[in-house]
């Protein structure tokens, strides 16, 4: 086997929520890293320091930072896009068959919140994959 190193890092999960949202976003400040995944600071600049250091993500002279420009980037980056977009999928089919199944708007005011917190972060895929998914939902709880 070939060591990289990536097999090692890849294997952390503050890492790969990381890559998760680098990947979703293309690019990223320190304060959105923050805001999305709840870290500390260190935790934070520890995890993209390891990135750096393997030519995964790379940085901007304004603190920006992005993923490598890489054939193997590029195909991890679409790897946890595609399991962003299922876990999205998955939750959207959740709320649409309680609806479906006449739940009243108390009983679907935890998955709402839930949905809103899920557009906050990962608005680029709502976008992309589901583009008139959330509407669709809150013109059904309306009827």
């Amino acid at each position: 086997m070939i060591e990289t190193g990536y097999e090692k890092i890849l294997g952390i999960p503050s890492v790969q929520l990381i890559l998760e949202f680098l990947s979703v976003h293309n690019a990223l400040f320190v304060k959105d890293l923050k805001f999305f995944t709840s870290y500390s600071s260190r935790t934070i600049y520890d995890n993209l320091k390891i990135l750096k250091d393997h030519h995964i993500i790379g940085q901007n002279k304004r603190g920006i930072y992005h993923l490598s420009n890489s054939r193997a980037i590029h195909l991890l980056a679409k790897f946890y896009e595609q399991i962003v977009v299922e876990q999205i999928g998955e939750q959207l089919q959740t709320i649409t068959e309680k609806i479906d199944k006449g739940e009243k708007n108390q009983e679907l005011e935890a998955d709402l919140t839930i949905l809103q917190r899920l557009y906050e972060h990962w608005k680029p895929i709502f976008t992309k994959y589901f583009p008139s998914a959330i509407q669709t939902i809150l013109l059904s709880i309306q009827q």
